[in-house]
């Protein structure tokens, strides 16, 4: 049973609807040579040394989610936390557990992520050649392929980088309801839609278009679709829905206090251009809001000819806009005239009979728009909103949060250049023949300089020509650090070393723990913000690993330690990662506070680093027990030390690590406030805590979550029986 009657279409609705359609109705897609260019052309793009991509936080927590719950039988509620503090859906894990299943190599899901991205491009050229023509869809789908910014966001692990494919699926599924006006497009809408909230919350603005399009073909909708749009829905957010009901829903208090937040900061709101700035960056050959690249660079050689084409890029979206605008307008404003006709000559016979229901919805439907220029629309609804919605903003807006318009910028470059080409195609003159062979000409040039762009992106990427050191986090890569800890694996086996350590830092630290668990050697891996865990003296030498920027770990290896560079693996756009042999002195100290069966201070005093000429206090202790290797699980000890001035001056260091041994020795830095004078005594703490990996339960079913549960902190006891011990600096 419909909702509506389907209406038979008018001759002018049937003609605006197939205008767009008959170069691809000349032959099956398959058919058509441009189609195997393209793929090609973005295959190469995405493909190419696929192992140098991003390998860092996100990635690594998504591909161990995905790989955890199908060697463990878990089933992943969740995907990571929202920048606003609330649990992201896992509904894109569920991909990534594909290449899980056959590999713990993370390259295949790289793969995978690059693939959906080619089947991105390969839709638009479908999408395109469809409805606006076979060169239009050449264009847009060329576009699309070698254009830089879509790029970096094709190469590297990450949910919203799946959404590409989504959202052309999405528009698929709506010019089926309002320009083909088949039935059945609804289901398919809101299955693309529900998938696509579950990689960025942007992707709300997509509302508007399904609700445009509802209202343009009301005619197609059937009372079943509704009890499959909402299977649909049922089945992608079912995970998610049971994050929730083991949360208690607690992420709807989260999103409660989100709300008031932004209600009180709305007088606060930004307004400015950020928006229109980053539109403008998926048109340009580079992001400038990630890594700068250097100047022998092909970025920068070529910088001139990429920034031009820049320029005419963005004219022709703003022409392809405008014309979209005109077209639809135009067609909407006949097809209302051509209707007024029909009820003036249809009112009179109907006056005295009453007006039925299907006729009143027969009224509304000859209000809307025409097919393609309902179509157009759509188009224009979805460039047009997210820009302007967040110009009024209140938290910053980055880079991918207007994923969700790509790829229609190049749509309506192809959507302009396709009426320019049909305008020039109406005669055979002279002048427009040469207009004609100048617009296939310039053409040519802009997809070539497109193509130039994003493959010296690519080349800068694979090859490290660029610097990430002036970022606030510095960029690693899979194959850098996959190649550190092949160096590390094979020197400890050649050297018949029995231990090794690993300092990670927060760049880096998630891909530290993870290909930790990879090497054949017992492992100590421990964050080096301010904590040196050395080995036991007793035990002989060990090899340590840091990375490129560790300066405070390599200033107390200098001071506490015996270390020698063995290795330098390099590391893409920045520093080499450091392979060290190193052993502790043998010192005989006096035995001083012991805090409970862990740690025993051995010495404590100040010193003055010159790297960055902040004095420290340096704690050096010996640890008594073993902690074993877990699961998913560190050790985290909170190191206390309040000088003479009171609980003001209380100054903290978290050491965090996922295993020692008895006899190793760890180095905590306290950072000294500016000017003040070096104690002469301080008072001592320590407190306890560990972290495991959160697999809740419900029913029968075993679950995975992004979580890990931290204790409480338990205070370790001195000797004296205290929770504090007062002792001698130097």
């Amino acid at each position: 049973m419909r909702l509506l009657p389907l209406q038979m279409n008018t001759s002018s609705r049937t003609k605006q609807r197939s205008a767009g359609k008959d170069d691809a109705s000349k032959g099956a897609w398959y058919r058509n040579w441009e189609g195997y260019l393209i793929v090609l052309v973005a295959s190469f793009l995405r493909f190419y040394r696929i192992d140098t991509s991003q390998f860092e936080g996100d990635q690594v927590q998504i591909f161990r989610l995905a790989h955890d719950a199908v060697h463990h039988g878990l089933l992943p509620v969740t995907n990571g936390t929202a920048s606003l503090g609330f649990a992201n859906p896992p509904g894109l894990l569920y991909f990534y557990m594909l290449p899980a299943a056959l590999s713990d190599n993370p390259v295949l899901a790289m793969l995978l992520n690059s693939f959906f991205a080619v089947t991105a491009v390969f839709l638009t050229h479908l999408f395109v050649t469809r409805y606006y023509g076979r060169f239009a869809g050449a264009v847009a789908g060329l576009l699309y392929a070698a254009a830089p910014v879509p790029l970096i966001y094709s190469r590297f692990i990450w949910q919203p980088n799946m959404m590409q494919p989504f959202v052309v699926l999405f528009f698929l599924a709506l010019f089926r309801g309002v320009v083909d006006r088949r039935t059945g497009w609804l289901p398919l809408a809101l299955l693309w839609l529900a998938i696509l909230l579950q990689t960025h919350l942007t992707v709300l603005l997509l509302v508007i278009p399904l609700f445009m399009a509802v209202l343009f073909a009301p005619e197609t909708l059937r009372w079943r679709d509704l009890g499959y749009s909402c299977l649909a829905l049922l089945v992608v957010f079912f995970p998610y829905l049971l994050w929730e009901l083991v949360t208690n829903f607690g992420d709807l208090a989260i999103i409660h206090s989100i709300l008031l937040t932004q209600t009180c900061q709305h007088a606060n709101a930004c307004i400015d251009n950020t928006s229109w700035n980053i539109y403008l960056t998926f048109l340009g050959s580079h992001d400038p809001h990630q890594v700068s690249f250097t100047s022998n660079s092909l970025i920068h050689r070529f910088s001139t000819p990429l920034s031009w084409l820049a320029t005419v890029l963005l004219y022709c979206v703003i022409a392809g806009l405008v014309t979209a605008l005109a077209l639809s307008l135009y067609w909407w404003r006949k097809s209302l005239r051509t209707a007024r006709g029909i009820q003036v000559v249809g009112d009179g016979q109907a006056s005295e009979m009453g007006v039925p229901k299907a006729a009143r919805w027969r009224r509304w439907i000859s209000l809307m728009p025409p097919p393609a220029a309902a179509g157009l629309l759509l188009l224009c609804a979805w460039q047009l909103l997210p820009p302007l919605v967040m110009v009024r903003h209140t938290l910053p807006i980055f880079t991918h949060y207007l994923l969700v318009i790509i790829p229609g910028p190049f749509i309506l470059v192809a959507i302009f250049l396709e009426r320019l080409r049909k305008w020039f195609s109406r005669s055979e003159d002279t002048l427009r023949l040469l207009a004609r062979g100048l617009l296939y000409s310039v053409t040519v040039l802009i997809l070539l300089l497109q193509t130039v762009g994003g493959t010296a992106l690519v080349l800068d990427d694979v090859r490290g020509r660029f610097n990430s050191k002036g970022l606030d986090l510095y960029f690693s890569d899979f194959h850098s650090i996959q190649n550190a800890f092949s160096e590390l694996d094979r020197l400890a086996k050649q050297r018949h070393v029995s231990r090794v350590y690993v300092a990670a830092d927060f760049p880096t630290g998630q891909a530290m723990y993870f290909f930790s668990g990879q090497l054949h050697t017992p492992v100590t891996v421990f964050d080096s913000d301010r904590c040196l865990v050395l080995p036991n003296p007793a035990d002989g030498p060990a090899l340590l690993l840091t990375p490129p920027y560790a300066d405070l770990t390599y200033t107390l290896l200098n001071h506490y330690a015996s270390a020698r560079s063995v290795e330098q693996p390099p590391m893409l756009g920045g520093n080499p990662f450091g392979i060290f042999e190193l052993s502790t002195p043998m010192k005989e100290v006096p035995p001083q506070v012991v805090f409970g069966q862990d740690m025993q201070l051995e010495s404590i005093q100040t010193q003055r680093f010159s790297f960055d000429g902040v004095s420290r206090m340096i704690s050096r202790w010996n640890w008594l027990r073993s902690l074993a290797p877990a699961y998913e699980t560190t050790h985290h000890y909170r190191v206390r030390v309040q000088l003479g001035g009171g609980e003001d001056q209380a100054i903290a260091t978290i050491c965090t690590f996922n295993a020692m041994r008895t006899g190793d020795r760890l180095l905590v830095a306290f950072d000294l406030p500016k000017g003040g004078v070096a104690p002469h005594t301080a008072a001592l703490s320590v407190q306890y805590s560990i972290s495991t990996q959160d697999m809740p339960r419900y029913g029968p079913l075993h679950l995975i979550t992004h979580r890990h549960l931290s204790s409480r902190y338990v205070p370790l006891k001195a000797a004296n029986g205290k929770n504090s011990i007062v002792v001698r600096t130097s």
